[in-house]
């Protein structure tokens, strides 16, 4: 009970529906700092960025009787802009899918599949997080009546932000 208090006040968590996966794993890391998942890299401006996602697809059923497979995983990308003007604003116009990766293409150690992406020459602070689905879509969309809960699974990670001085 107590490590969950801690993962949730430290955002070294993430959601999953339906055991698509079971862990997740996210760093940032420039060639001399490293930074985890709720955490923030400090980094110098000019310097390249790998993102490194490891997520393992766990052994057993679901509680459907399923094994969900993985499709894709998006790294979502966003400019550390400050103090929003309008407090109530949920959205962050410069906030994109950077790269959707595909399952075919992660390299597999053992239960793992791993991920690598590069910013290169960083040069504005930012933020990245992850998602990924069992399904061959671009974007969540919104569940129709009916719909059967198994077929549409996400995960959502919390976020690192790497600033640049």
């Amino acid at each position: 009970p107590l490590a969950i208090l801690d993962a949730l006040r430290s955002g070294s968590m993430f959601t999953v529906l339906g055991d698509l996966i079971d862990r997740l794993e996210l760093t940032a890391r420039d060639r001399r700092r490293a930074a985890p998942m709720g955490g923030t890299l400090l980094s110098e401006r000019g310097e390249d960025v790998t993102v490194t996602v490891r997520v393992r697809v766990p052994s057993r059923p679901n509680f459907g009787g399923l094994r969900p497979a993985l499709h894709h995983i998006d790294l979502i990308a966003g400019d550390v802009l400050g103090p929003s003007a309008d407090r109530d604003a949920m959205t962050n116009p410069t906030t994109k899918v950077v790269a959707q990766m595909p399952v075919s293409e992660a390299r597999r150690e053992g239960d793992f599949l791993t991920f690598h992406y590069r910013f290169p020459q960083a040069r504005q602070s930012f933020y990245v997080r992850v998602r990924g689905t069992n399904l061959n879509v671009d974007a969540p969309r919104m569940d129709t009546p009916n719909v059967y809960p198994w077929d549409n699974l996400w995960f959502y990670s919390n976020p690192i932000q790497v600033r640049l001085t």
